[in-house]
Parts: C-alpha cells; sequence; structure tokens
C-alpha cells in the first residue's frame, strides 16, 4: 500500500480545515442531498464528503457508510487531494498503490474510486467528494462531468458554512464560529490533558475614533489589529475572533501561563509600533487585554465560566488603564 504524500502546504491546509469550522459537527441537509443524489447518479453503494484531518478522514456526509471517519492514512482521498479534476482509480484491486489496502482488501472492498478536490476560498485542499463501488468502473466524460458539477454544489455549501462563521469585515471567525472552535479546542485539550489559552482584548477608545475620524478609519483600526492577532494564530488549534464592535478574542492551544503573558506583550509593542494612518494624523492603538491560561479549568470549567474568567481580567486591566491615564494626565 502507498500512502499519500504529506502536501507541501500541509501546514497551511491544516489551519484552511480547522479555520472552516465544519470538523465533528452534526449532519446537513444540504450536504446530504448532493450525495444522495451522487449515489444515485452513479449507482454506487457509497458517496461521500470527506474531510482531511491531520490523522484522520471525517466524513460531513455519507451514504452506504456507517463510521464517521477513518484513518488518514489508509485514505484514498489523501491521494485524491494532489490532484486537480477527478481522481480516478478504475479498479484498486489491481492497482499497486491500493491494491494491499485494507479498504480494498476488507469492509468496504473498495474497487473503483472517483473524487473531485474540495477547497478553502484560498484554494488549499480540504477534502473531497467521492463515489465509491465494490466492482469495478471507467466512467464516461459525461460520468466525470456530472461529478464535477456536484463537487461545485457541496464547494458552494462550504463557503456558505464559512461565510456563516466568519465576520464579514475582519475574515477572522465570528462568536458563532469561535463558540465551535472553542468546543472542539477544549474537548482536545482535555483529551490530551494540555492547557489551553485566551486572550480578550478591547480596543481602547474606539468610540472616540469613530466620533472623530469617521467609522472608515475605525474600520481601517479594526482590520489592523485583526491583522496584527492573526500572526499569533500559527498552529492548526488556534484562532482569533471578533466577538462583536471592538472586541476579539485569540484562542491559543497549548499554551502556558508564561507564553500567554509573551504573546500579550507582543500585542501591545505591535500595535505601538504600527500606527494607524488617518489623514495628516497618526493614531497609536492601543488594546486592553485579559488573559488567562486554562490547565484545570479547562477541564472542568463551561465555555461560559471561561469567559467569565476573561470578562473580569478585562475589566480591571481597562480599569487599571484608565487610572494610568488619569495620572498620566494629572501629571501632565
Amino acid at each position: 500500500m502507498l500512502e499519500a504524500p504529506v502536501p507541501a502546504n500541509e501546514k497551511r491546509r491544516l489551519k484552511a480545515v480547522h479555520d472552516l469550522q465544519i470538523l465533528d459537527t452534526s449532519a446537513d441537509e444540504a450536504f446530504d442531498r448532493v450525495t444522495r443524489l451522487a449515489a444515485h447518479l452513479f449507482d454506487v453503494p457509497i458517496a461521500l464528503v470527506s474531510i482531511l484531518d491531520s490523522e484522520r478522514q471525517w466524513f460531513k456526509s455519507m451514504v452506504g457508510v456507517s463510521v464517521r471517519e477513518t484513518s488518514r492514512r489508509v485514505s484514498f482521498c489523501g491521494h485524491a487531494i494532489e490532484h486537480d479534476g477527478v481522481f480516478l482509480v478504475p479498479d484498486a484491486r489491481v492497482d499497486p498503490r491500493f491494491a494491499d489496502n485494507p479498504l480494498v482488501c476488507g469492509t468496504p472492498n473498495i474497487a473503483f474510486y472517483a473524487g473531485v478536490t474540495l477547497k478553502s476560498p484560498d484554494g488549499l485542499p480540504l477534502g473531497t467528494l467521492c463515489v465509491i463501488d465494490r466492482i469495478p468502473r471507467e466512467p464516461s466524460q459525461q460520468d466525470i462531468a456530472r461529478l464535477e458539477d456536484l463537487a461545485a454544489i457541496v464547494q458552494q455549501n462550504l463557503n456558505l458554512h464559512a461565510a456563516a462563521a466568519t465576520d464579514p469585515l475582519t475574515s477572522l471567525l465570528n462568536r458563532r464560529g469561535l463558540n465551535q472552535h472553542l468546543d472542539r479546542e477544549l474537548r482536545r485539550s482535555r483529551r490530551a490533558k494540555q492547557p489551553l489559552s485566551l486572550i480578550l482584548g478591547d480596543l481602547d477608545h474606539f468610540k472616540s475614533i469613530n466620533d472623530s475620524f469617521g467609522h472608515d478609519v475605525g474600520d481601517q483600526a479594526l482590520v489592523q489589529v485583526s491583522e496584527l492577532l492573526r500572526t499569533h494564530a500559527r498552529r492548526p488549534g488556534d484562532c482569533v475572533a471578533r466577538l462583536g464592535g471592538d472586541e476579539f478574542l485569540l484562542l491559543l492551544a497549548d499554551c502556558d501561563e508564561k507564553s500567554v503573558d509573551q504573546v500579550c506583550l507582543d500585542i501591545r509593542q505591535g500595535l505601538a509600533s504600527q500606527p494607524l494612518q488617518a489623514g495628516e494624523f497618526q493614531l497609536h492603538l492601543s488594546m486592553s487585554l485579559g488573559a488567562e491560561s486554562f490547565g484545570q479549568v479547562a477541564q472542568q470549567g463551561s465555555q461560559a465560566s471561561m469567559m467569565d474568567v476573561l470578562d473580569k481580567k478585562l475589566y480591571r486591566a481597562k480599569r487599571g488603564r484608565t487610572v494610568d491615564e488619569a495620572q498620566a494626565h494629572d501629571l501632565a
């Protein structure tokens, strides 16, 4: 059996998969309708919408199988994402890449496979729409065109799913997207017994920026902050979300207290070194930050309890900043 090669852009690809916020979500009729139609049009027992995670292929939709995931190591889809167009295996039983694959030698006894790669908005492969048969097949050009058309529908559904979890101004996760991501990362943190750190940030004096320079400049400030925060979300489990207005949240997977304190320092220094140009004026942005590395709390607490801790820390940080500014004004 020949395992699929790891793509050269695997780190970015996995980030795109996790940012999509679709792994481990519930069944969705928009996707199930397509797999049912694919199985009917091709007269095959199995049709799948498969998303490739780091170690598994997970099925957003499936016809003809009862499991929601299998090992990525044995997946046909791992090979398919390396190709544009339709990836065809007419008879896996005589193909040296797959002849001794356990999915060929045993259940579900794959002989024929055809898959089309599904991609993120910036072109990174996420998974496939595929059809599978237990007997060899030689699809016609019409068959291939039909599969590509169905894959385009799945691609649209993925794009809509991403849009529903994304803030339109900054392209960060919105609150809905964050809730899904945080739920998954909490479960991962508990399984691995690893810390999970959160930073809640609020842009200082944002209302005065809008009032003095207009909402276009305010939007520029929000985008600049979002881009800075995004540079600190380097690993697949990390994410940045805009919760609304000028409030942001940065989630750092497997990040301890010392590391999260350094990230907060880097954020403050990054903002101080990047003034925002507003006409003839330069605006020096700053953020109040509430941060916490959750160890035992992550093992036992809920999202709500964690956010409560962050809210209190942010409130204390904003109060401290207000006192500092008042003292500086008195000294002047």
